[in-house]
């Protein structure tokens, strides 16, 4: 099954990329899908298959994972 993660961001690049936190470390994600007009350091993302989907509420978005750590991750 393919699950999309909620991610922080930890680092904007200029070519229209994100490095974010993932339970498997740092990796980058396109944000095509998004308008990257405000995207900041911290903020939280829904990311599938290297692409950021939608940007989350932080506490939508640590409750998501929680659940998602829980019910087994990324395995």
């Amino acid at each position: 099954m393919c699950v999309a993660y909620p991610v922080q961001v930890l680092r904007l690049h200029d070519d229209g990329t994100a490095e974010v936190d993932t339970p498997r470390g740092a990796q980058r994600v396109a944000l095509l899908a998004l308008d990257g007009a405000g995207l900041a350091v911290g903020d939280w993302l829904l990311a599938h298959s290297g692409i950021a989907l939608a940007r989350l509420d932080p506490q939508d978005a640590t409750g998501r994972r929680s659940l998602l750590d829980q019910l087994g991750g990324l395995s």
